[in-house]
């Protein structure tokens, strides 16, 4: 019995001592610029032609080999 006592009150001291000694979360929004490499423009031709699964989404079918910086 006293076993038990003896890790219950372990237990509750060590629950205890985690949530005084915790920190706060931070949470920060911040603008960066990223290299981007931009798509061409959407097939014209409706994607649902192709695969019906993902319809309302157009397909990009070129991309550029050359990045630009971009802000995000």
């Amino acid at each position: 019995m006293t076993i038990r006592i003896l890790s219950l009150s372990l237990f509750a001291l060590l629950v205890t001592f985690n949530s005084v000694t915790s920190q706060q979360a931070v949470i920060e929004e911040e603008t960066r610029t990223i290299l981007t490499y931009p798509f061409s423009d959407p097939d014209p031709v409706p994607i649902f032609v192709r695969n019906q699964a993902i319809y309302p989404y157009f397909a990009f079918n070129g991309y550029s080999h050359e990045g630009i910086p971009q802000e995000w």
